[in-house]
């Protein structure tokens, strides 16, 4: 009688220590799927930056292999430098809309107003829709409803159309959509991978 108690306890000895083993072991699929997953999830992120037409930060590009790291870092380099000059563009406009009957105040005397317009113009100016974008905006749409004089609905051509826009840049600004357009095809064929 003595001999079943002790099997019993050898038995919940045994299988203690087999428990003990399966949870202490690495799960290697788990822990594959679950870097896979968030790879994933940061190559969804850097997608849509791109359409959004952010910068991507460096931390991100980690994520990606070797010539996908250096496709986005191309991109950050085009797209901060069309804002800068599409920033240039954009203030042109932006003095001609609202200070076409008056004088400036200067740069540094500007309304935060005045910048915001810039801003959302240059970054609309990233698309090739920039009309379409800059109507619907909710702070543009007014003031370009408004806009007078022959001129009316002509200044997103100084971003893309030929012949009123500066050649260098119109070029560079379709230089720009392929390369995005490019990326996008990458992006998507790395997540199609995974």
């Amino acid at each position: 009688m003595k001999k079943l108690p002790l099997f019993c306890s050898l038995a919940a000895l045994a299988a203690a220590l087999a428990a003990l083993i399966l949870v202490l072991l690495p799960r290697p699929a788990q822990s594959a799927d679950a870097a896979e997953g968030y790879r994933l999830e940061k190559l969804n992120q850097i997608t849509d930056m791109v359409l959004e037409r952010q910068v991507v930060p460096a931390d991100y590009l980690r994520y990606l292999d070797e010539e996908l790291a250096q496709a986005v870092e191309e991109y950050n380099s085009a797209t901060t430098l069309l804002i800068l000059r599409y920033t240039q563009t954009a203030t042109d406009v932006v003095n001609t809309l609202v200070y076409e009957h008056m004088e400036s105040p200067g740069d540094y005397q500007q309304p935060e107003l005045y910048f915001d317009w810039i801003g959302r113009i240059a970054h609309y100016a990233l698309y090739e829709n920039t009309l379409a974008l800059c109507s619907a905006d909710p702070v543009l749409g007014y003031t370009l409803a408004k806009e007078v004089g022959g001129s009316y609905g002509m200044w997103p051509g100084y971003f893309h159309e030929e012949g009123l826009a500066d050649e260098d840049l119109r070029q560079q600004g379709e230089d720009y959509l392929t390369q995005v357009d490019t990326l996008l095809d990458q992006l998507d064929a790395a997540r199609a991978a995974s």
